[in-house]
Parts: C-alpha cells; sequence; structure tokens
C-alpha cells in the first residue's frame, strides 16, 4: 500500500469517527461538561463542610439559674431541744442548711447529731451514728415531733 492509499485511509477512518454519533469531539466536550459539574459539587460540598464544622454543634440547653454572689454571714445551725413548736422551725433550717445537700449520710448524722440538746438527743441516743442510721433517726424525729408532708411540716 502506497503512502497516497495510506492517507486516504486514514482520511476515512478520520470521517468515521468524526461524523459518528458519539464522535471524539462530542465525547471531549461531554468529558469537559462532566469535569465543569463535578468540579462545582465538589465546591458545594467542601463549603457545606466548613459550615458544618465552623458551627457550635447545637445541645439542648437548660435554663440555668443565675444566682449573684453575695458574701452573707454564715449562719450557724439551728439547734433542737424537743419543743415540738421549735420543730418546725428546726427542720426548715437544717433541711435547707444539710439534708437538701449532696454530703454524705454519715456528715448529715453528724450534723443531726450536734443539732440536737436535751430530750430529742435522748430520743435518738441509742443509734450509732452511722451513716445507714441517718435516715432512721431523721424518720424517727419527724414522726415524734413533726409530719413532713408535700414540703409542709406540722406539729403534732
Amino acid at each position: 500500500m502506497g503512502p497516497k492509499s495510506k492517507i486516504k485511509k486514514d482520511e476515512e477512518s478520520y470521517e468515521q469517527i468524526a461524523k459518528g454519533k458519539r464522535n471524539v469531539f462530542v465525547l471531549k466536550q461531554e468529558a469537559k461538561d462532566a469535569i465543569i459539574t463535578l468540579t462545582m459539587y465538589k465546591e458545594e460540598i467542601n463549603n457545606e463542610i466548613k459550615q458544618i464544622t465552623s458551627k457550635p454543634p447545637i445541645t439542648e440547653s437548660t435554663p440555668i439559674t443565675s444566682y449573684r454572689n453575695i458574701n452573707l454571714p454564715q449562719l450557724s445551725l439551728p439547734t433542737f431541744d424537743g419543743e415540738p413548736r421549735q420543730w418546725r422551725e428546726f427542720w426548715s433550717g437544717f433541711n435547707a442548711a444539710v439534708h437538701n445537700q449532696d454530703i454524705p449520710q454519715i456528715q448529715k448524722m453528724n450534723y443531726l447529731i450536734s443539732c440536737l440538746k436535751g430530750a430529742a438527743l435522748q430520743s435518738v441516743r441509742a443509734f450509732d451514728v452511722a451513716p445507714e442510721n441517718y435516715e432512721i433517726v431523721r424518720q424517727m424525729l419527724t414522726e415524734k415531733y413533726g409530719i413532713v408532708d408535700n414540703n409542709q411540716i406540722t406539729v403534732q
């Protein structure tokens, strides 16, 4: 095959490719379009990732009660000598200062015993100062001197 026939054959091949349904030029343009589209998607995704990572996490906020810090004088714990009419005042103060605090039962028991005097102290002397006895002693005093019902204390 001579050079002229080779050139003619190459031209025919080129014509077939150029005129074909999915010729090289069309495929090349489709590839460029696809690259542009993919680049746009990539940029959108990167922007979304930046937004997500730059925002602080959304958490459910719980209302926080803010109290002003003021320097009040230290209050001494109330004492109770067994007088039923003084029970409500004693228990209200002890409840706020000790019972409702997040401290170990043994500390609550020590505070309770240190606040009792006279007949009230004598009525609990049989109990050892031990964490398991705090609730027992507290309930016994409540039954003897007053009833705690829905945060109301009544004298018996």
